[in-house]
């Protein structure tokens, strides 16, 4: 068992999900406790020995089972189940609203493939998070039925998104850093939270019916058919709107990791005289350039005249980076840009 943000998690062990719930109760503790078992979970609110309120998320079978996963919260009186966020440190109000409900394995980066770490989670059919906060590095990945439905990355407050997300994840695993945060979540979280992640606003809403994801000045709260049934406590980060879950059917685009060799991001390039040439308006060239590249080629062009690294020109032009692949390509292929080394 370990202590986490003045909370409990661990695992039941031999102990049946009714045994741990009838000492928490025998105990009088105030407080929330979410249990949990495969891809199900149950999140309960006690109050002065008593049971307030109980919510049940997916599958999980008896509670006469053995061997759950669990946090325990204590907090103040409340209506609504409320656990601390296990990331407050971060710019990415998704990874601040991310819930740890105990069933949670920590992973040593250096150790792990990325790449072949996705692709077993694929093949689970796995439902839930990847998460990291380490110094100035947050990330978080969010996972449906196991596909990737999004993916986030902040790196000394600068945020990436998609497949420049992934490759920066990719490239966490593979220093001695860490630990990297493997966590399961029942589908109907993960819809909330990919809602936001999306930022699919919700827009005109029926109180009585809304499920998705609500960001206030006091937190994060999560709704299932009008009913509130966990709250993160954190700072609120960002815009406070009420975001709309994503449909359980719903076609995710899949961001894509790129398969270039490690710190391909990092690298820069030095424009050619030619590549000088089309950036300066007093030239024939600067025209025929405008013509076969347009703005965005005459953007990214200026981007890499600056010293911009491969990431940091994906990140100022809004583009994955398997996306920019091709510009930078074409680039050199017209002899505008060269590698400062050759």
């Amino acid at each position: 068992m370990t202590s986490v943000n003045k909370g409990l998690s661990g695992s039941s062990t031999s102990l049946s999900g009714t045994e741990l719930l009838d000492a928490l109760l025998n105990l009088g503790y105030q407080g929330t406790l979410a249990l949990s078992r495969q891809q199900g979970s149950l999140i309960l609110l006690f109050g002065n020995g008593s049971l307030k309120a109980s919510h049940r998320l997916g599958s999980f079978g008896s509670l006469e089972n053995v061997g759950w996963s669990f946090r325990f919260q204590g907090h103040s009186p409340s209506d609504i189940p409320q656990l601390a966020s296990l990331h407050p440190g971060t710019a990415l109000a998704t990874l601040r609203a991310l819930p740890s409900l105990g069933a949670r394995q920590e992973l040593q980066v250096g150790l792990i493939d990325f790449r072949q770490l996705l692709d077993r989670l694929r093949e689970r059919s796995f439902s839930g998070s990847l998460s990291l906060s380490f110094e100035s590095h947050h990330g978080l990945v969010l996972l449906l039925n196991g596909r990737v439905g999004a993916a986030l990355f902040e790196r000394d407050a600068v945020i990436t998104e998609r497949s420049n997300a992934l490759r920066a994840m990719y490239r966490f695993c593979l220093e001695e850093r860490g630990p990297l945060r493997l966590e399961s979540l029942p589908p109907l979280l993960v819809r909330s939270l990919l809602g936001m992640a999306l930022a699919q606003p919700a827009g005109a809403i029926t109180p009585g019916t809304y499920s998705g994801l609500q960001a206030t000045e006091r937190g994060y709260t999560f709704y299932h058919q009008g009913e509130g049934y966990l709250h993160i406590d954190a700072e609120l980060t960002g815009s406070g709107q009420r975001y709309a879950m994503v449909a359980e059917d719903a076609p995710l685009a899949e961001p894509e990791l790129p398969d270039d060799p490690p710190g391909w991001e990092e690298q820069t390039f030095a424009l050619t005289l030619r590549g000088q040439d089309a950036l300066n308006p007093m030239t024939d060239l600067a025209m025929q350039f405008g013509h076969a590249f347009g703005d965005s080629g005459h953007h990214i062009l200026d981007a890499l005249s600056r010293g911009l690294t491969v990431e940091e020109t994906a990140t100022e032009m809004q583009l994955d980076l398997h996306e920019l692949k091709p510009w930078l390509n074409r680039l050199q292929d017209d002899g505008l840009i060269r590698e400062p080394s050759s």
